[in-house]
């Protein structure tokens, strides 16, 4: 029988969410009775592959320093709306608190955390929610936000129960606010946290090989390469006709700057046969994104769609673009990112173009491979689009590769069978 896992993240498990279907995936093996979750966003529980939830927001955060009562939500299987497209559901007041939050200034990492301290998450409502699970281990999805070590380390080390901790992004060995005296300091305190998170930790999962050797250098600690996983089939995909050129997912950490130059350089060509547009598919509501995501700058934005309906859109495209920022203050934070959608858009039959700079972990990945079409500046964007769209014979064959390495490193049994077999086991070479 499997050991109970509580995990502990920012995000709720997701079909459509890169980082709530990357936990998916992870767990998709662990039978829905020996899975809770402790989550912080005010999105809700879509899918029933996991039938415990608690919530807590900054919302409630708030509301427990302010009202002085006992927040937070509980989520049973009867309370999962399978129905819903995307698990955001936050407007107003809320939704603009995590619009101001991704700014990700010193200021907001110092108040966001401070909020946390002074609230009362550690209530006994919660505690009682864990307690009836009864879990044998803590899978704590790491960010950028201290207050999150802190209760991962305080949840794990209270039960006497291992942690493991899976990191997506790079947090640690950079810091983006370094330019200010409050910048530094909530960075010196946040790696504090970080270091007893990895120090109680059985182990770290990494996205990928570049991260896990830098972290295991960094924390003396055993780090294990899970790579994003996908349905991959045996048979190579038929290629599509069409010729439409598409995004979809996470355009933040300003992807949508580099979207915006391929727009630009597509409405300039203006091939025969080619939409001179990029059709993008996100769930992102910043006004002053959206703003700029118009035809006039070879942009036609659709908004979320569900995890189907991306698969059907991605198989049914020329290209399906992969982008990083080569804003010099981004590309620290990405460097080590491989996304959830590489893996499905490995696997789709579509050839991928990828525009960003070499040194970032997913476009060296792909460079690598020969998995993608690569284009490393914005000066080399007219002239790759160009050979890209007129040669059929290139698509092919970057396909073929792109498939199998999909099936070699992204097979969803292959991710979900390492963590499995790391925390069923206890098998870490500490």
């Amino acid at each position: 029988m499997s050991k109970k896992v509580l995990i502990i993240s920012h995000n709720v498990l997701s079909t459509s969410e890169n980082m709530g279907k990357t936990l998916l995936s992870y767990f998709q093996d662990w039978g829905k009775g020996n899975l809770a979750q402790l989550y912080f966003h005010s999105q809700v529980p879509v899918t029933n592959k996991c039938i415990r939830y608690y919530r807590f927001t900054d919302m409630d955060a708030l509301k427990s320093i302010v009202l002085r009562g006992r927040y937070g939500r509980s989520y049973n299987e009867g309370d999962i709306n399978k129905e819903l497209i995307t698990s955001r559901v936050d407007t107003g007041i809320q939704a603009l608190l995590y619009e101001k939050g991704r700014k990700r200034t010193s200021l907001i990492y110092w108040l966001r955390n401070t909020v946390w301290a002074l609230s009362s998450w550690h209530s006994k409502k919660l505690n009682r929610w864990i307690d009836e699970f009864n879990p044998n281990a803590v899978f704590f999805a790491s960010g950028d936000y201290s207050f999150a070590y802190r209760i991962a380390i305080r949840i794990a080390s209270e039960r006497h129960i291992p942690l493991y901790m899976a990191c997506f992004d790079d947090y640690y060995l950079y810091n983006s606010n370094n330019n200010s005296f409050l910048g530094r300091a909530v960075y010196s305190r946040y790696m504090e946290w970080v270091r007893k998170a990895a120090a109680y930790s059985e182990c770290i999962f990494c996205v990928c090989e570049k991260m896990a050797k830098d972290y295991s250098d960094s924390f003396k600690k055993s780090c294990y390469t899970v790579y994003a996983s996908t349905e991959v089939s045996n048979n190579l995909p038929m290629i599509s006709k069409r010729k439409d050129i598409v995004y979809l997912g996470n355009i933040g950490l300003n992807r949508h700057l580099s979207l915006l130059e391929i727009g630009h350089a597509l409405k300039k060509l203006n091939l025969p046969d080619v939409p001179n547009h990029i059709d993008v598919y996100s769930a992102e509501k910043r006004r002053e994104i959206l703003r700029e995501l118009n035809e006039e700058n070879g942009i036609v934005f659709h908004g979320a769609v569900s995890s189907d309906e991306v698969k059907k859109i991605i198989r049914n495209s020329m290209l399906v673009i992969h982008t990083e920022s080569f804003d010099s203050k981004t590309i620290p934070q990405v460097r080590y990112s491989v996304s959830t959608k590489i893996a499905d858009c490995l696997s789709s039959g579509t050839c991928i173009l990828a525009y960003g700079p070499p040194n970032v972990a997913s476009i060296e990945y792909l460079a690598n491979n020969k998995a993608a079409y690569i284009i490393n500046s914005k000066e080399g964007l007219e002239n790759g689009l160009k050979e890209i769209i007129s040669n059929k014979l290139l698509r092919e064959k970057i396909v073929k590769n792109a498939v199998q390495l999909a099936y070699r490193n992204h097979d969803r049994k292959t991710a979900s069978v390492i963590i499995k077999d790391i925390i069923e086991n206890d098998r870490t070479s500490k």
